[in-house]
């Protein structure tokens, strides 16, 4: 999915729908906050109802729950080919949850997957606030 991803922004570019592109243009308290702390819990409890509702009541195979639960993410992370790159992300959080679903200790794989999910917002708002990265 990340190659199909790129492959779309170098023979399209990253423009998205009427200049949308789902990235931040600059960094602020709310911007941090809501890659940091809301949008991590809020897009893992998705995730972990994607994966209950796919890999457990619909006993789909562990890799099926895996590119439901990357591609149901897509549309949530803006309007252009960028968002097709955090497919991959979501896919492999997606095991991880499942992992930790089966063992019967939901709740631990799930702050497992909110401080993976924390530490990879931080780290592109921090990209974007010392780089000014806003633009593939």
């Amino acid at each position: 999915m990340l190659a199909l991803g790129m492959v779309v922004i170098l023979a399209f570019g990253e423009g998205g729908v009427e200049g949308f592109t789902g990235l931040v243009e600059s960094v602020d308290a709310a911007t941090i906050f809501a890659a940091v702390f809301a949008a991590p819990f809020l897009e893992s409890l998705i995730l972990a109802l994607i994966v209950w509702v796919v890999g457990f009541k619909l006993k789909a195979s562990l890799a099926v729950t895996a590119v439901v639960a990357g591609l149901a993410f897509i549309p949530q992370h803006g309007l252009s080919a960028a968002s097709v790159m955090v497919a991959p992300f979501f896919a492999l959080e997606a095991p991880i949850l499942m992992n930790w679903m089966r063992r019967d200790a939901g709740g631990t794989g799930f702050a497992l997957v909110v401080a993976i999910h924390a530490l990879a917002n931080g780290l592109s708002v921090a990209a974007t606030a010392v780089f000014g990265v806003t633009d593939l």
